[in-house]
């Protein structure tokens, strides 16, 4: 977005992506969700945001860790292993890691997951 704006995104993409953009996004983003995204970003101006994520720190981020490993074990994710497994191009293709995500497998697509970095939470300076 920052270098071209939607046209350079939309340049990007492949023809049918391009296509249900035109026709389907109006469908997503409503009066609505412009309505909610004006919340959020009023949220990130007036500061109510940081606050509420510099408590969650300080509170050793127990609501984003938790967030972090629900969205790691969706269902997306297991498949999306599955697939990339089949993708001789892709990492998980070219270790022939074709269980990866596969219910009984040796080892599910979220441990296998790159990790982020563990930093503790340390409080943040006034």
């Amino acid at each position: 977005m920052y270098r071209g704006g939607l046209q350079f995104m939309r340049h990007s993409i492949s023809d049918t992506a391009e296509y249900g953009d035109y026709t389907r996004g109006p469908r997503v983003i409503t009066e609505e969700t412009r309505a909610a995204m004006q919340k959020i970003l009023d949220q990130v101006r007036d500061g109510s945001f940081a606050r509420e994520w510099l408590a969650e720190s300080r509170a050793g981020r127990p609501n984003f860790e938790h967030l972090r490993q629900v969205d790691r074990e969706h269902e997306i994710e297991r498949v999306g292993a599955q697939l990339r497994a089949m993708m001789p191009w892709s990492e998980e293709g070219k270790r022939g890691t074709g269980e990866a995500g596969k219910q009984g497998g040796e080892e599910k697509a979220a441990d296998k997951a790159p990790r982020r970095s563990q930093r503790s939470a340390q409080p943040l300076p006034r």
